[in-house]
């Protein structure tokens, strides 16, 4: 049964490169092939690794760099599919994503993603539909009342006129959005509310810093609950909440310090008086549990992040953020 299935995933692929049109000679780019290319090496491997992306369809510059457009990746189940669009929208390499799937082929947005609204981002076409397509008539793939795949078509992506007709929302990219949420959360924990005595920024970001490395370690798989069972700590990583108190917390972050031989984002033993557990419950409730932090009105969520797919160029941006809001409260 289950080479059957792998049978009918091949099929499909197959069925999809020839009907987009995608070949080597015209920017397609297979998975194996992904460490030979001259850029965005580390991203497409580590797509390949983690996303089951099979392919890239992209396009060379005259200086011979390639420029990914479209991920294809193959899922088992439309769960998995938006799991995968997750991981690609956190990357924030390409703007179209294309996951295929036994029933259907998902055509996602790769620069916009929603937990809660995924379908506003993400269309499906059925197999069947485009089978039934007469994909030999000229101009049918570029009619999108006709194929819904019509505006991914190699010859459309390679057309600078075809680019007039894509809308990428600047607003919905993964770096836009995480520094407008870490902004919102450093503003909050520096202002105070009732309930959350303020933070000098310094402290504020080093403690946001702290949560973002934990949590990029748990989406890699570095460290797992089984993990910190096993290192005398009774912290639960995953999406169960429960309360954190101070104590254990620090004893947990010192922990991860010894293992991994670092001390990123260090707050000394006097700054740690200054945050309480409410501090902890605040950022975890927030940025793994889906907590929504509100300040003016704006209401941000973390849940939509898959901390390991982001790039270190975002990570340096973030950075530079925290940098801002401290030298702000120093001047």
């Amino acid at each position: 049964m289950k080479d059957t299935m792998s049978n009918v995933c091949e099929k499909n692929i197959q069925f999809l490169l020839k009907y987009l049109s995608y070949k080597p000679n015209n920017g397609y780019v297979s998975a194996g092939e992904f460490l030979k290319l001259p850029t965005h090496l580390f991203a497409l491997n580590y797509a390949r690794l983690e996303m089951k992306v099979f392919g890239a369809f992209g396009l060379w510059t005259e200086k011979n760099n390639f420029v990914p457009l479209v991920y294809l990746a193959e899922a088992d189940d439309d769960n998995e599919a938006k799991a995968i669009h997750k991981k690609v929208w956190s990357q924030g390499t390409v703007p179209f994503l294309l996951v295929v799937t036994p029933h259907n082929v998902w055509r996602c947005n790769g620069f916009t993603f929603s937990s809660v609204k995924w379908e506003q981002h993400a269309k499906p076409a059925e197999w069947d539909v485009l089978h039934s397509q007469d994909i030999t008539k000229q101009g049918v793939r570029f009619n999108e009342d006709v194929s819904p795949l019509a505006k991914l078509h190699s010859t459309c992506l390679r057309s600078s006129l075809g680019w007039r007709d894509y809308t990428l929302e600047v607003e919905g990219r993964v770096d836009t959005r995480l520094l407008k949420n870490l902004d919102t959360l450093c503003e909050i924990l520096t202002t105070g509310k009732p309930d959350l005595p303020k933070l000098n920024p310094k402290i504020a970001n080093a403690l946001i810093g702290r949560f973002l490395y934990l949590y990029f370690l748990f989406d890699r798989g570095i460290i797992s609950q089984s993990w910190i069972e096993q290192r005398g700590h009774s912290l639960i990583l995953d999406d169960s909440f429960n309360a954190w108190d101070t104590e254990s917390t620090w004893a947990f972050f010192d922990d991860l310090d010894l293992v991994f031989n670092g001390n990123i984002f260090p707050i000394t033993e006097t700054d740690r008086k200054d945050v309480k557990d409410t501090h902890i419950s605040y950022l975890r409730n927030v940025i793994k549990h889906g907590g929504v932090p509100s300040n003016d009105g704006i209401q941000l969520s973390f849940l939509d992040f898959h901390f390991a797919s982001i790039r270190t160029e975002t990570l340096s941006a973030v950075y530079e953020l925290f940098l801002q809001h401290q030298n702000k409260q120093e001047k």
